[in-house]
């Protein structure tokens, strides 16, 4: 009976501590300093392929979404056409970035990006 109760309690440690921003689905909060309200974003999977769009409110904009595995998107502001490149996957993604410089806009959350940014700075 004991080894049960030892074996309830680490499994419930274990579940306790999973990493929570892995989900079934992205979302994306981005942030685009000095950028307008109703400034439009677009999200390319591929080339010439809009995925997705928003509006910007307040310096902010939001996608919700699922892909199957990670994606590299590419996301463009189009009244500048400044624009950023990062890696796509399920999870919640923190994009922060300033008009005119959008590209040098720093990624949060995507377990993919970090893997990338580290492998770059290796080579």
């Amino acid at each position: 009976m004991k080894s049960f109760g030892i074996i309830a309690m680490s499994l419930t440690v274990l579940l306790s501590c999973q990493d929570k921003s892995e989900t079934k689905e992205y979302s994306i909060n981005g942030i685009i300093k000095n950028a307008p309200d109703s400034t439009k974003v677009l999200m390319y999977l591929g080339p010439h392929v809009v995925f997705d769009s928003a509006i910007v409110m307040n310096g902010e904009f939001r996608f919700k979404g699922k892909v199957n595995r990670p994606k590299l998107a590419h996301l463009r502001i189009i009244s500048s056409k400044d624009d950023k490149t990062f890696w796509l996957e399920n999870r919640e993604i923190e994009i922060i970035g300033e008009k005119g410089s959008f590209s040098d806009a720093q990624v949060i959350g995507s377990k993919t990006q970090k893997e990338s940014e580290f492998l770059l700075k290796r080579k």
